[in-house]
């Protein structure tokens, strides 16, 4: 099995989950979905409204999205890795962590590794990854039922803090009325 048949066998074990659960029909999950993380304006008309743009766009290895009616909302985008990960992946995801939310404020972003065997992440992922909400292990090749409860309570915990965050970015802070705000470190 290589990496993009694993990150399938995930995509199909959420969206198993989704279609199980009522209260999350309306989610989604694929793979290899190519979401803008710029826009390069090349020209503005007199009123400084762009005449001429690009999306400038970077695939991602799995994608969870929220359709209401014919509108989709990303909620979580999660990168894949199978047997190892580099210094070189973790910083690199990192980064497009960082572009993907400069443009999708309250999008979650994870990575996952599978058939990792080390039951440990990689430290490398802590000394590189700040910008990832979540990171996660699966020990082997097959997902065990405990694995597969873990992750899915994690994804389902995940789409929470995104519309947490969609809410709290559409009340323009000051109206929301928060005073305090706490990121906390859950390790397992």
């Amino acid at each position: 099995m290589n990496e993009k048949e694993w990150t399938e066998k995930i995509c199909n074990l959420l969206n198993e989950h989704f279609s199980k659960n009522v209260e999350r029909k309306t989610f989604h999950a694929c793979t290899q979905k190519k979401l803008p993380y710029a826009k390069e304006i090349h020209s503005f008309d007199q009123n400084w409204t762009p005449t001429n743009s690009d999306e400038i766009k970077f695939e991602t290895d799995l994608f969870i999205y929220e359709e209401i009616e014919d509108i989709f909302i990303p909620r979580i985008v999660i990168e894949s890795k199978f047997k190892n990960i580099s210094t070189h992946d973790a910083i690199t995801y990192s980064a497009k962590a960082t572009e993907h939310k400069s443009i999708m404020p309250f999008l979650r972003y994870g990575i996952m590794i599978g058939n990792i065997k080390d039951e440990a992440l990689p430290w490398r992922l802590f000394n590189h990854g700040e910008n990832f909400d979540f990171m996660y292990c699966f020990k082997g090749e097959e997902v065990s039922e405990n694995e597969k409860k873990e992750f899915t309570e994690l994804i389902t915990s995940e789409i929470e803090e995104s519309k947490k965050l969609e809410k709290l970015l559409g009340t323009k802070g000051s109206k929301a009325g928060i005073h305090l705000l706490e990121k906390k470190l859950d390790l397992k």
